[in-house]
């Protein structure tokens, strides 16, 4: 594999980790203002 694919693809997993980290923040803001966290690692 060379450098270039490589880095695309840590780069493409970059991505998609800070995607669903951005959608576990948004449903914890929601859980936390109804009142009840949840806390689903």
């Amino acid at each position: 594999m060379d450098l270039i694919t490589k880095l695309r693809k840590i780069n493409a997993k970059i991505i998609t980790y800070e995607m669903i980290n951005e959608k576990n923040i948004v449903q914890g803001t929601k859980k936390l203002t109804k009142g009840h966290v949840l806390d689903t690692g």
